[in-house]
């Protein structure tokens, strides 16, 4: 089983953008104090940067 990719709610937008692309991901687990808070997807980022 694969591994998900998390990410802590603090990190930037342009890490999280590395991030799914180093990974060869399309969806990182957003996490605050190792609790699960959100799922953020490279249309999350778009919509933000507009």
């Amino acid at each position: 089983m694969v591994e998900p990719v998390t990410i802590d709610k603090d990190h930037r937008l342009s890490y999280a953008m590395d991030l799914l692309e180093k990974k060869r991901v399309d969806r990182l687990i957003v996490t605050e104090n190792d609790e699960v808070v959100g799922i953020l997807t490279y249309a999350d980022i778009a919509d933000r940067l507009g």
